[in-house]
């Protein structure tokens, strides 16, 4: 009996080390196959937290390659090298869930999986803490992530090999701290306005409705407060950060020699790096807020590509005195600002407006602008959209000249009685002073119909508003039988506001096209109006076969129409604000909109 016992013991001991016939070697380097021979892979991503996929079997990449520590009897760490972090269940116990990589813990059970032989050689993993396999969906593919699942060892999607492999793995540590702003989460705006509504300004209601964007405000033309900057622009394309012109924005920086191109644009379509198309996989390493290259990809070559424009501004002689802003309407990723030499600011949010006050920046005369796009940022983690990854001001650049006590903002809201017969709108602007002293101010607002013929009209109480401070100031409008909108009716009205001062000039004029309608959830439908409404719509990209996401207005106008001919009324904004023209469009023609905030954190769900 007493060597039965030794044999039982040493034999136990061999199975630990061995299953079915394969020694299992805490040193040795595998690759862990499923059925269909796509590998187990972190996809190179450092962090805690991060999703694990399968991904074609690559030989020489690294983010596929693990070693199996030994935790209990017949039971394995799945430790990867490369990030330092073991296969994890996530924890959220007896559940069918993704599996990721966390810090590595040989007495967590989260990471200990045990492996039983199979008869055709594969084995399945199966995690101590829930009794759950790993596998992953039905359908196997490329990409996929690894979940785990209820238990079934008939299925192939839970059943894994286990092969050796010579390759060499060094760990790469995270880096931890950044001096840039373009990785630093906790910066996405220096010297920047804040958010306003988009409207045009004019100098009074007769400049307004003299020019085309006051009947359609899609069509931006010039007016005597607006000047445009889209054109041509000196530019300069870098890899990386390390290769661009850091001091270009100097005046005398000599940019003759430079390319020249066009704004706005894409610049990978005007053969400017490679555009890249992707959806859950960020196309840089994982490693937030960092931009690091991902090694085999596209932007092991381009890292973070840096694109360096320049051009030059005359001032307009009227605009003496004035408000300067020079506004962005869109810029992927990241941006850099400077004007005449001195460094304005800083922005990122690609599909956001940024605003600058450059006033203390410009003279009268010749000025110019200087402005360093990077292709990503910390903000592109929030930026992972289901699409063509395309870079450089791909929207409008202009400068606006304001009154030194301005209308920096409106917002427009009303509400219609139980018959829709009357309706009340309500304007509430916002007035900044950025004068020394105290300036009494207020706002009229004319409600004019389709026709033109005034319906009402009311005067704000004259307020004053304190040096360099905003004040928020509200009226109403009462409209009787007003003709409602909808995707079938379309109907607008205009409302016209102007600026007073205390003697009741006009110092600043805008308008705006509003459509009266109520909005309501019963019994979990929507009734728009009062009538049930369904809605059928599709997601549209602001993207281009030629132009990318710099989209012309011709385009954006087909694209509705395409929407109109085949009966659809809705349009999801997929995933991000639309240029604001659109908006103006969706109005005009009649489309619902489900808008989006410029925020899909994809790749980390």
């Amino acid at each position: 009996m007493k060597y039965i016992r030794i044999i039982l013991a040493t034999l136990a001991a061999f199975a630990a080390g061995a299953v079915h016939g394969q020694t299992i070697d805490p040193r040795q380097n595998y690759v862990v196959l499923s059925s269909g021979g796509l590998a187990l892979d972190n996809q190179e991503a450092l962090e805690s937290g991060a999703r694990l996929f399968i991904s074609a079997h690559d030989a020489a990449r690294e983010s596929q390659v693990w070693q199996l520590r030994p935790c209990g009897e017949g039971c394995y760490q799945l430790f990867s090298p490369l990030t330092e972090r073991a296969l994890d269940n996530a924890g959220e116990g007896a559940v069918e869930c993704p599996v990721i990589q966390w810090d590595a813990d040989l007495k967590n059970p989260n990471q200990q999986w045990r492996l039983t032989p199979q008869e055709d050689g594969s084995y399945t993993l199966t995690s101590v803490a829930t009794g759950y396999n790993l596998g992953y969906p039905e359908a196997g593919l490329v990409g996929e992530p690894l979940f785990q699942l209820a238990p079934d060892a008939s299925k192939a999607s839970q059943r894994w090999r286990l092969v050796p492999t010579k390759l060499k793995v060094t760990a790469e540590a995270m880096r931890r701290t950044s001096t840039r702003e373009w990785e630093n989460e906790r910066i996405y705006a220096i010297g920047k306005e804040p958010g306003r509504a988009w409207f045009t300004p004019y100098a009074d209601v007769e400049e307004m409705h003299r020019s085309e964007s006051y009947l359609r405000p899609w069509s931006v033309d010039s007016t005597s407060r607006r000047m445009p900057l889209d054109g041509m622009w000196s530019f300069h394309w870098a890899k990386r950060p390390e290769e661009r012109p850091a001091d270009f924005y100097r005046p005398a920086f000599d940019v003759s020699a430079w390319e020249r191109i066009r704004v706005p644009s894409s610049w990978e379509l005007l053969g400017y790096g490679t555009p890249i198309y992707t959806n859950i996989t960020y196309p840089f390493r994982n490693n937030p807020p960092f931009i690091q290259a991902q090694r085999r990809y596209t932007v092991n070559d381009e890292p973070n590509a840096v694109g360096s424009y320049r051009r030059d501004f005359t001032l307009p002689e009227q605009w003496r005195g004035e408000r300067i802003f020079i506004h962005f309407d869109g810029v992927y990723s990241a941006m850099y600002l400077w004007i005449n030499g001195k460094k304005v600011g800083y922005s990122q949010g690609a599909n956001n407006d940024a605003r600058f006050d450059i006033t203390k920046y410009v003279h009268p005369g010749k000025n110019s602008v200087s402005v360093e796009v990077y292709r990503w940022s910390d903000g592109s983690y929030l930026e992972d959209q289901d699409m063509f990854r395309l870079s450089g001001i791909h929207r409008d650049v202009y400068l606006v000249a304001t009154p030194k006590v301005q209308l920096r903002d409106m917002y427009l809201t009303s509400s219609l009685n139980d018959r829709f017969d009357h309706a009340t709108l309500n304007v509430k602007s916002k007035i900044r002073n950025h004068t020394g002293k105290n300036a009494p101010a207020s706002v009229r607002v004319s409600v004019l119909d389709a026709s033109g013929k005034q319906l009402a009209q009311f005067t704000t109480p004259e307020t004053k508003v304190a040096p360099s401070q905003e004040i928020a100031v509200e009226g109403v409008a009462e409209i009787p039988s007003p003709a409602l909108w909808s995707a079938e009716t379309p109907n607008l009205y205009t409302v016209n506001l102007e600026l007073l001062d205390g003697k009741g000039n006009v110092t600043e004029a805008t308008s705006q096209k509003y459509g009266f309608r109520k909005i309501e959830i019963r019994d979990n439908k929507v009734y728009i109006n009062g009538k049930l409404t369904l809605f059928k719509g599709a997601n549209r990209h602001d993207t281009h076969p030629k132009y990318g996401k710099a989209i012309p207005v011709e385009s954006m106008i087909e694209d509705i129409l395409l929407f109109k001919r085949h009966n659809l009324n809705t349009v999801r904004t997929s995933h991000y604000p639309n240029d604001p023209r659109m908006y103006a469009l969706y109005d005009y023609y009649g489309l619902y909109v489900m808008d989006e905030a410029d925020q899909e954190c994809h790749g980390n769900h």
